[in-house]
């Protein structure tokens, strides 16, 4: 797994983190429990969605990729698909 670390301080950084993660393609984005992410959690959501990567994200928002999961070869119980805020793929 690829990871990159990206300090973020103020809403102006956070476009020049995205660049930065366009550029090296990690396998997953992590949202920290910070106030600049909670503020401004959908622009992150939406990058992860737009840009397919896999998120955690310290706020409650659960989005299910079914399409990525298939190719993961995960199974998804039906008890987390019931508790999932938005289901893609």
């Amino acid at each position: 797994m690829k990871t990159l670390s990206l300090e973020v301080c103020i809403r102006a950084e956070i476009d020049g983190a995205f660049a930065a993660l366009l550029e090296t393609r990690p396998d997953a984005l992590l949202g920290l429990a910070d106030r600049l992410f909670l503020h401004h959690r959908q622009p992150m959501m939406d990058f992860a969605l737009e840009h397919r990567l896999p998120g955690v994200h310290a706020y409650r928002e659960l989005v299910i990729d079914l399409e990525t999961d298939r190719m993961l070869e995960l199974v998804i119980s039906p008890a987390l698909l019931a508790r999932v805020d938005q289901v893609i793929g």
